[in-house]
C-alpha cells in the first residue's frame, strides 16, 4: 500500500471509531506522523488534538482508574489525560489518544486498556464517542516489531482482536520527498458525512452476514494456532462488525476503492479478507443463460478477470489437449505469482522480449520437471544450452543475443507464441483490454493489494499441502517459504527467541550458595546463612551434520552458535552435540571456535533430541537445533523449549511452533532461487 492510501485509511478508520494499530521498524516516523494529524485534520476543517501515552511507562491505573476510598466506597478516579480529553471532546474536538509502544506494554496494563478501547471508559469516566461534526475520543496505536522492541512481547489476543492492524508503509522514496518539503502535514484527508452509517452500514452488514453464513463457522471465528499470529488480525464476531463499519465509512468517501477496502479487511479479519472479496465479486457475474441467448449483446463486465470467468476462445483451446490447456493456465498464472513484472522493473531490464523468454524458462523448467505437458516447442533452459534450476534474472543474462534488431519488435495485430503479455513483462499488448484511466471504457484489473493477497493465499495453501518433501516441487516450496517469510532481520528474531525462552525457563527458579554472604548476615552473628541466587540458564545446541547439510549450511550453524555464546555472556557454557544418524561429540563449549563437526552419514535428528532428554548431569533448559529439516522428527515435543533454525528446504516438526517452541527460517544469500 502506498503511503497516501495508508494516510487516507487511518483518517477514515479514526472517524469510524475503529482503534487503528500501525507497526513498523523504530525510527520510520510513526509518532511524528501521528502528531501531524492535528494539522492535517485542521486543513480538512476538523478540530483535532493528539494525546500521546507511552504504554510501557504507564500503570494499569492510568487506564482503569485510580482506586480512592470515599465515604460512598472505593471509587476509580480517572487520570488527568482522560479529564482533559473529555473537556476537548465536549468542545467539538476529535481527540486522538495515541497509545505508543504497544509491544512493550505489560499484560496487566494491556488488560486495563481493553475497556478503554471497547467502551471508551477510563475509570468511572465515560468519554464521548466520536461522531462526525460533533467531536469525541478515538484511539490510534503504534508498536515496533516484537524483535525490535525494548523487552518486546506479543500483543495479547483480547487486545489484538480489538484493533485494525497495518504496516506503516514509509519507504525511502516517500521519505526523500517528505524530507525535501520538511515533512508537511497530510493534505486532503477525507471527512465522513454525519449520515454515513445510516446510508451504507446496512448493506455492508448484510454482505458480511451472507458470506459468513455461506462460508461456515471457520470464517466467523478462527483464532490462529500460532501465538505470534494471534497478536495480529484474525476473524471474530467483533472484527467482522468493525469491518462492516470501516467498509461503510470507505464507501461514503471513496466508493468502490478496492485498495482501501482490501487493506481495511486484511487488517481486521486477516486471511478471510481475500475469500470475502472473491465472494462479493462473484455475486456480480453475468447470467450464462442470458449470454447464450444473446451473445452479441454481452457487454464486458466491470473487471477483465470476471469476463474471463465466462468467455474463452474455443478455436484456440481446441488445438490443445485438456492437459496442455491446464499446463498453459498454470504457466500464465505463474508469471503473476512470481511477480515477473515487478522483478523486471527492480532489475532495470529494458528488453521485455528477452525477459519474457527468461521468465518462461524459469517456469517451464519446473513444469517440465513435474511432468506437465507443454504444447509446441516451449522455451526451456536446455534449448539454449543453459543449466536448469536458475532464476529468470540468471537466464536473462545468459540467453544468446537475438540475431537482428527487428527480432525484438512486435508488429501490431500479430501475437507471438513467446509473448505472455503485461503480466510477464509490464508492457501492454494490443490484445489486452485498456486499463482504467478514469474513462467509461476503462476496465480495472486486480489491484496490487489483492494481487499480494492472492500470492500469500496460494503460498499458504502450498505450505499446508506439502507435509512430505515429495508432494510439492522444491521450486514451489521455496517460493511459498520466501513469500510467507516475515521481512525482519532473522538475527534479531533469533536473539529475541533465545532470550525469551531462557528467561521463561528459569523464571522463579532459585538455589542457595555459600560462595557469597547472605544480605542479612549481620543479623545472624556467627551463624553462616546461605544466600539465594538464580542459576544461569543452560542451553543445548544440536547441529545436523548429515550428508544433506552442505558446507555453507554447516558454516551457518557454527555462526549461529557463536552468536548464542556471545549473547549469553562471559562464562556461559553451551552443551553442543553433532548428529547425523547417531550422536557425536557431546561437549561443553564457551565459544564457537571450540566446536568440532563430525558426521556425514544418514539423518535422524530424533536421536540427538533423545540424547538431550536423557541427560542426567547438567540437564538443559533450552535446545537450539540447526538443520535443513530433511530428517524424521519425533512425534512428541521434548520436555524443554526447542528453537529450530531451518537452513534448508525440509519440513520442520509438527510441534515446532506449539507453545514456547519456535521455528526460524534463514534465507541463505544466493542459495534460494528467487522465483
Amino acid at each position: 500500500m502506498e503511503f497516501k492510501h495508508f494516510v487516507q485509511l487511518i483518517a477514515i478508520g479514526l472517524q469510524a471509531r475503529i482503534p487503528m494499530h500501525m507497526t513498523g521498524f523504530p525510527g520510520v516516523g510513526k509518532t511524528e506522523f501521528t502528531k501531524s494529524l492535528e494539522a492535517g485534520f485542521a486543513r480538512a476543517g476538523l478540530k483535532c488534538k493528539v494525546f500521546i501515552l507511552v504504554g510501557s511507562i504507564r500503570e494499569p491505573q492510568d487506564f482503569g482508574g485510580f482506586p480512592v476510598s470515599t465515604p460512598d466506597g472505593v471509587r476509580l478516579l480517572p487520570m488527568a489525560w482522560a479529564r482533559d480529553a473529555r473537556h476537548l471532546a465536549e468542545d467539538g474536538y476529535m481527540v486522538i489518544v495515541f497509545l505508543d509502544e504497544l509491544t512493550t506494554v505489560p499484560p496487566t496494563t494491556q488488560a486495563a486498556m481493553l475497556r478503554l478501547l471497547t467502551e471508551n471508559v477510563c475509570g468511572e469516566l465515560t468519554l464521548p464517542n466520536y461522531e462526525p461534526g460533533k467531536g469525541g475520543v478515538v484511539y490510534l496505536c503504534a508498536s515496533n516489531a516484537v524483535e525490535w522492541a525494548a523487552g518486546g512481547q506479543e500483543i495479547q489476543p483480547p487486545m489484538a482482536n480489538r484493533l485494525w492492524h497495518g504496516e506503516f508503509p514509509m519507504d525511502h522514496e516517500t521519505w526523500c520527498e517528505m524530507m525535501v518539503s520538511d515533512f508537511p502535514a497530510p493534505t486532503d484527508l477525507p471527512v465522513l458525512p454525519p449520515d454515513y452509517l445510516h446510508t451504507h452500514h446496512y448493506r455492508q452488514r448484510a454482505m458480511i452476514a451472507a458470506y459468513v453464513k455461506a462460508a461456515g463457522r471457520d470464517a466467523w471465528m478462527a483464532p490462529p494456532d500460532d501465538p505470534a499470529r494471534r497478536s495480529g488480525p484474525w476473524p471474530s464476531g467483533r472484527t467482522w462488525y468493525l469491518a462492516s463499519r470501516l467498509l461503510a465509512a470507505i464507501e461514503a468517501v471513496a466508493p468502490d476503492h478496492r485498495l482501501l477496502q482490501g487493506a481495511a479487511l486484511a487488517g481486521l479479519v486477516g486471511d478471510q479478507a481475500l475469500p470475502f472479496l472473491e465472494y462479493r465479486e462473484t455475486l456480480n457475474l453475468p447470467d450464462p443463460e442470458d449470454i447464450l441467448k444473446d451473445p452479441r449483446g454481452f457487454v464486458l463486465p466491470e473487471r477483465v478477470d470476471r469476463a474471463y470467468a465466462v468467455c474463452y476462445n474455443d478455436a484456440w483451446l481446441a488445438t490443445h489437449t485438456v492437459e496442455e490447456n491446464a499446463t498453459l493456465l498454470i504457466h500464465e498464472v505463474s508469471h503473476l505469482l512470481r511477480d515477473h513484472e515487478a522483478r523486471k522493473k527492480a532489475a532495470g531490464i529494458k528488453d521485455h522480449r528477452r525477459w519474457n523468454t527468461a521468465g518462461d524458462c524459469e517456469i517451464n523448467d519446473d513444469l517440465h520437471d513435474e511432468g506437465l505437458p507443454l504444447p509446441g516447442d516451449p522455451p526451456l533452459p536446455g534449448t539454449y544450452g543453459l543449466q536448469s534450476g536458475k532464476s529468470a534474472e540468471v537466464y536473462y543474462n545468459q540467453l544468446p543475443t537475438p540475431r537482428a534488431a527487428g527480432h525484438e519488435s512486435i508488429r501490431r495485430g500479430q501475437q507471438t507464441s513467446q509473448d505472455c503479455g503485461s503480466g510477464a513483462h509490464g508492457e501492454r499488448r494490443f490484445w489486452e483490454l485498456p486499463a482504467d484511466d478514469g474513462r467509461d471504457t476503462g476496465v480495472p484489473g486486480v489491484d496490487r493489494l489483492k494481487a499480494e493477497l492472492v500470492r500469500r493465499d496460494v503460498a499458504r495453501r502450498i505450505d499446508e499441502m506439502s507435509p512430505y518433501s515429495g508432494d510439492v516441487s522444491l521450486a514451489w516450496r521455496r517460493w511459498a517459504r520466501a513469500t510467507l517469510a516475515p521481512k525482519v532481520d532473522y538475527m534479531a528474531t533469533i536473539r529475541y527467541a533465545v532470550r525469551r525462552a531462557l528467561r521463561d525457563s528459569t523464571l522463579g527458579r532459585y538455589d542457595r550458595t555459600y560462595r557469597r554472604p547472605h544480605r542479612r548476615q549481620a543479623c545472624y552473628g556467627e551463624f553462616i546463612m546461605a544466600s539465594f541466587y538464580q542459576p544461569r540458564p543452560r542451553p543445548g545446541f544440536l547441529i545436523d551434520t548429515s550428508s544433506s547439510m552442505d558446507d555453507s549450511q554447516l558454516a551457518r550453524a557454527v555462526t549461529e552458535l557463536g552468536g548464542l555464546t556471545r549473547q549469553l555472556g562471559y562464562g556461559a557454557e553451551v552443551v553442543v552435540a553433532c548428529c547425523d544418524a547417531a550422536v557425536h561429540t557431546v561437549k561443553k563449549v564457551f565459544s564457537a571456535t571450540q566446536v568440532e563437526l563430525y558426521g556425514g552419514g544418514g539423518t535422524d535428528i530424533g536421536v540427538g533430541i533423545r540424547a538431550f532428554i536423557e541427560r542426567t548431569s547438567d540437564p538443559i533448559d533450552l535446545l537450539v537445533i540447526v538443520s535443513d529439516c530433511r530428517t524424521p522428527w519425533p512425534e512428541k515435543a521434548p520436555p524443554f523449549p526447542v528453537i529450530t533454525i531451518r537452513v534448508g528446504d525440509g519440513r520442520p516438526p509438527d510441534w515446532g511452533t506449539r507453545g514456547t517452541n519456535k521455528v526460524i527460517t534463514i534465507e541463505e544469500p544466493g542459495a534460494t532461487r528467487p522465483i
